[in-house]
């Protein structure tokens, strides 16, 4: 890949952003012209590939989805477009996001008139961390891609590594000791 030659051209509000990191509105770099260098990984690819390094808002609406289901039951199901509107997310989104807690037991859906989804167990049983992991989220805060690749270049580990490494692990260990019931009574530790 090269970078890209000229003067960029961008109709966002971060353009003077951009122009300061020379990078153009898609994040390729940006050179004066008859400057040309390969460029191996653009700021935004980076960016994408590392995206594991917070969690996202899949895994986020999907815990406030089944939350406001376990608050909300009433010995029928709920409709997501009810669970949509109380939330303020998109129905298209949250439908995406049931689509894989369902197959991963943690929701059962009744069709047709009245139907909707129900907790497949007690709201006290269903750990945060079992929902983060249904719908393919990683605790994740290194940059590392898998155990056999490092941080760096030359599969090297940073010298954080292990800091980092560590502060995933401990995100891990309080997801999986707080369950629904203890969001919606608010005990939290």
């Amino acid at each position: 890949m090269r970078a890209k030659r000229g003067n960029p051209f961008c109709l966002s509000a971060k353009k003077e952003i951009l122009k300061e990191r020379k990078m153009d509105c898609r994040g390729r770099l940006w050179l004066p012209r008859n400057d040309v260098i390969p460029v191996a990984m653009t700021f935004l690819d980076e960016y994408k590939k590392n995206k594991h390094m917070m969690l996202t808002t899949k895994g986020r609406y999907a815990v406030m989805a089944l939350v406001d289901i376990a608050q909300n039951y009433k010995g029928k199901p709920i409709g997501l477009a009810e669970v949509a509107i109380r939330q303020n997310i998109t129905l298209n989104y949250l439908e995406q996001i049931f689509t894989k807690l369902k197959p991963a037991g943690i929701v059962n859906s009744t069709r047709g008139p009245g139907g909707g989804y129900v907790l497949a167990e007690l709201p006290e049983k269903i750990k945060i961390s079992q929902i983060i992991d249904a719908v393919e989220e990683e605790i994740k805060i290194t940059r590392c891609t898998s155990a056999d690749n490092g941080c760096i270049v030359k599969k090297a580990k940073c010298v954080t590594h292990d800091l980092w490494h560590g502060l995933g692990g401990t995100i891990r260990s309080y997801l999986d000791n707080i369950s629904i019931s203890d969001v919606i009574s608010g005990d939290i530790k």
